[in-house]
């Protein structure tokens, strides 16, 4: 007999699968479909079937629980009055992600001063500027601790950009990044030595969220606030402050990527840094050489 724990909550958030998750319908039964690992899902809430918790997703459809991690809640921007017209910017938003329309973008700009809930939203020139400065403050804060700069890598600079090029590359490479299993993707830096790894991979990192690392100013839209913003929170965490400081690697590769992400619902602005470096002759003649 199915049991349940009621209707799921309201308030929707993310799960990544950490593995492969077969769907079942409302009776706890297996439709024969099998969503992959790695894959991000919106769900509304969890609920109990037969005695095992599951996650409910749009359509009738359930994941079990002990096969994905949560990511987050959402942030929920529509206005509580259903007759404002802006609610229509909102619509048809399912299948984006990263890049709002003009409409949403008016709407954000629109209520970023005037809501007790804000949203996040950068174009690509000003996360580039945000990016610029928050790296030279990264650079800065190296040099202050006696470190020399990170160096520049072609290899790794191209990683980067590529895992912060969309919200799914970020959710891609996520795993690796974070457990520092990078080599394959660096084969030059790992033929030469490379095995210490620093790295972050965060697709919501800074936003008005539920699970934000710091509590932002995000009314604040100035570049160079919103860097400063960022690195005070990289560097007042010790497990961030850490990864950016790149422990005791004090010859280092490293590099940084924004990335904006427009859920339909919510935005923030992930991060990712990467820092390789290696105790080897072979790595440190690389280095120098490089």
């Amino acid at each position: 007999m199915l049991k349940t724990s009621g209707n799921p909550a309201s308030s929707a958030f993310l799960v990544q699968l950490t593995k492969a998750a077969p769907l079942y319908d409302a009776n706890g039964k297996a439709t024969g479909t099998i969503l992959k690992k790695g894959l991000v899902e919106r769900v509304q809430g969890k609920t109990l079937i037969n005695g095992s918790q599951f996650y409910a997703l749009e359509g009738n459809r359930y994941i079990s629980a002990s096969d994905a991690i949560v990511l987050g809640e959402t942030t929920p921007t529509t206005p509580g009055n259903s007759n404002d017209k802006d609610n229509n910017k909102l619509e048809d938003t399912e299948s984006r992600r990263d890049r709002p329309t003009q409409a949403e973008i008016d709407y954000m700009l629109s209520n970023i001063k005037n809501k007790s809930r804000e949203l996040v939203y950068f174009s690509d020139s000003e996360l580039s500027e945000i990016q610029t400065a928050l790296w030279q403050k990264i650079q800065n804060y190296r040099s202050s601790n006696g470190y020399a700069p990170y160096k520049s890598n072609h290899e790794l600079d191209t990683f980067i950009a590529k895992v912060s090029s969309s919200t799914d590359n970020m959710f891609l490479y996520s795993e690796d990044i974070n457990n520092g299993d990078v080599a394959h993707y660096l084969p030059t830096l790992a033929s030469n030595g490379m095995n210490a790894v620093q790295a972050v991979d965060n697709y919501k990192y800074y936003g008005n969220y539920l699970g934000a690392p710091a509590v932002f100013n995000i009314k604040d839209r100035k570049s160079e606030h919103v860097a400063t913003e960022i690195f005070n929170s990289l560097k007042n965490d010790p497990y961030y402050e850490s990864k950016i400081l790149g422990l005791f690697d004090k010859k280092a590769f490293g590099a940084l990527g924004l990335n904006y992400n427009w859920s339909g619902t919510s935005s923030t602005v992930g991060l990712v840094f990467i820092e390789v470096a290696g105790t080897s002759s072979d790595c440190a003649n690389y280095y120098n050489a490089n």
